[in-house]
Formats: structure tokens, C-alpha cells, sequence
């Protein structure tokens, strides 16, 4: 079997993420629709996609993320992460928004990992234990970024992956 190093913990957040967005009505889909693409985008993103994404979607709300792994412990097949989300709007209000909202999202601990696993395939290598706020801050005007202002959620989660009979990835 081959194993899927592509697929990872911090995706599964992100449609998680994105999931709840939508079914609560903060952004609508719809408007992450670009010129010459037939896919509507997620604009939830890696730090790395910014400029791509701003060219193609102007002036709408966007979450771009960035993540880094703590550590492992004793308990090998245990794995924790930090993940750091940035919210860019022109609205103040937008951010606040989502900010209190994800804050709301993922501060219940074992009943937001219990909330991700339920969104995820019954065929997925993941299972999440807990997720926990480090930090939220109100947001900030940005000048590098066509007047947006920015807001950040930082949080941190546990999870297990899948293992074979010698301990490797699934």
C-alpha cells in the first residue's frame, strides 16, 4: 500500500472549517468563483497561496493559515499541532465575525474533535482528540494587503494517524 503523505491533518480541519462556515451563512460560496476557473475556491488557504488567490478573487473575505508541528512525546502515534489562522476582510466587522466564531468553533476541546471527526470519511487515516484556543486577537488594518483588515485565531490540536503493523503511516 501506498501511503498518502498529502493528506494531512491540517486539511481536514480546513473543510471542517469551511463546512461550518457555510452551514452557519458567514461567507457564501458563490463569490469564490474566479474568471477561466470552473471550481469555486476555498478561501481558506496556506500562506503561500496569498497572492494567487488575491489576484484571482478581489475584495472578498479570505482565511489563510499556517501550521507547525509541537511535537511527539513517548506517545509516538500522538501527534500535536499548532495551527495559526489569519482573517482578511475590508469589513472590521467581518473579522470579528469570523474570529468569534471560530473562537466559538474551536474552543470545546474533546466536543470540537469529536465535531471533526464526524464531518470526516468513515475512510480517513485521522482521529482527533482535542483542540484548544491559544490566542485570538481583534483585528488590524494591513497596508501590504488592498486594505484589509486582519485578525488571527491561534489554536492548538491533537491527533492520531493510522499505523501499520510497524508503526509507519497508513
Amino acid at each position: 500500500m501506498t501511503v498518502n503523505y498529502k493528506d494531512t491533518a491540517v486539511s481536514k480541519i480546513r473543510n471542517f472549517l469551511w463546512q461550518e462556515i457555510m452551514d452557519n451563512n458567514l461567507l457564501d460560496q458563490h463569490d469564490y468563483l474566479a474568471d477561466g476557473i470552473k471550481e469555486l475556491l476555498v478561501p481558506i488557504i496556506p500562506a503561500q497561496q496569498v497572492p494567487e488567490f488575491n489576484n484571482l478573487i478581489s475584495g472578498k473575505p479570505y482565511i489563510v493559515y499556517d501550521f507547525d508541528i509541537v511535537g511527539y512525546g513517548e506517545e509516538f502515534w500522538i501527534c500535536e499541532e499548532n495551527i495559526l489562522f489569519s482573517i482578511f476582510s475590508t469589513s472590521y466587522q467581518k473579522v470579528v465575525e469570523l474570529t468569534n466564531f471560530m473562537i466559538d468553533l474551536f474552543r470545546r476541546m474533546d466536543e470540537t474533535a469529536k465535531d471533526v471527526n464526524g464531518n470526516m470519511l468513515s475512510s480517513d487515516i485521522f482521529k482527533f482528540f482535542y483542540f484548544t484556543i491559544n490566542a485570538a486577537s481583534s483585528p488590524t488594518p494591513i497596508k501590504e494587503e488592498g486594505g484589509n483588515f486582519m485578525g488571527q485565531v491561534d489554536i492548538t490540536y491533537r491527533y492520531s494517524r493510522h499505523l501499520d503493523s510497524n508503526k509507519r503511516y497508513l
